[in-house]
């Protein structure tokens, strides 16, 4: 009998023993479990944080776009109009050529007559000459400004090219980010809405581009808004008028417009009506 009660102490002490081994192994496989969940935790904020950002940065450089689509829009029609005002140029100067090659045999053909008309026509040869020079010096400026458009261009086309690059990896990175399970990311209504889209008031815009040099600026009203060439616009900031503004070309959603009287200098998003 006694033998029996050792052994079924033993049996007992072994059970409490494997109990006791049972519950470190528990205690140590959940303290790692927690740990692991922490760092799924830290882990998920991580990229939340990463895709509120590339999410923002993407909305920029949307934006971005969209104003270098405009400004392309506006250089493309200034490189048609100074291309034919060159072609214009060109025929003025060839018909000046032949006026004054005419002039010349004409000159030619009366040095015999009286000195009143060999001078009268020497007057008209030199004025011919001098519009010929004129003509060929304007022609030469818009040859200048032809060149310096297609540069511009060429310059807005590579960094638009560039945006719309760095738009796609931005999207593609979001995507890859977002394959993790995450909270949902909630978008605020109206978040990628044009400024002033549903808000501001009929016929009131804002200034997209400014260009000192050539002293004009592009703005987000066009035809739709009934913007018609020769029409006049005051810029405002705040509640004084700091520009006068006279459209020259115009388009669907943007008009481009000289600047006719400037007080104070123009900056972009200033407002227009």
């Amino acid at each position: 009998m006694a033998k029996k009660a050792n052994l079924a102490i033993i049996g007992l002490i072994i059970i409490l023993l494997a109990s006791f081994a049972i519950t470190a192994v528990m205690s140590v496989t959940l303290k790692s479990l927690k740990e692991k969940l922490s760092k799924l935790n830290n882990q998920n904020s991580s990229f939340q944080q990463k895709i509120s950002v590339l999410s923002a940065e993407k909305r920029d450089l949307e934006t971005k776009l969209v104003d270098l689509k405009a400004k392309i829009e506006v250089l493309n029609k200034d490189k048609e109009d100074l291309q034919h005002k060159n072609q214009e140029f060109s025929f003025e100067i060839e018909s000046l050529k032949d006026k004054s090659l005419k002039l010349n045999d004409e000159l030619k053909s009366k040095e015999e007559s009286s000195q009143s008309q060999i001078k009268e026509l020497q007057e008209k040869k030199t004025l011919v000459e001098n519009s010929l020079l004129e003509i060929e010096r304007k022609n030469k400026i818009l040859e200048d400004r032809i060149d310096n458009a297609e540069k511009i261009l060429k310059d807005k086309e590579k960094e638009l090219l560039a945006l719309k690059n760095r738009a796609a990896i931005i999207s593609d990175t979001a995507n890859e980010d977002e394959s993790v399970e995450l909270s949902p990311i909630l978008v605020r209504a109206g978040m990628f809405d044009k400024p002033g889209a549903s808000t501001a008031p009929a016929f009131v815009g804002r200034v997209l581009s400014v260009n000192k040099e050539k002293q004009f600026v592009v703005i987000n009203l066009g035809s739709e808004a009934g913007v018609k060439i020769g029409a006049k616009y005051a810029v405002y900031k705040k509640d004084r008028i700091i520009a006068e503004l006279k459209v020259i070309q115009v388009r669907e959603n943007i008009s481009a417009c000289d600047i006719s009287k400037e007080v104070e200098e123009i900056a972009l998003n200033d407002i227009v009506k």
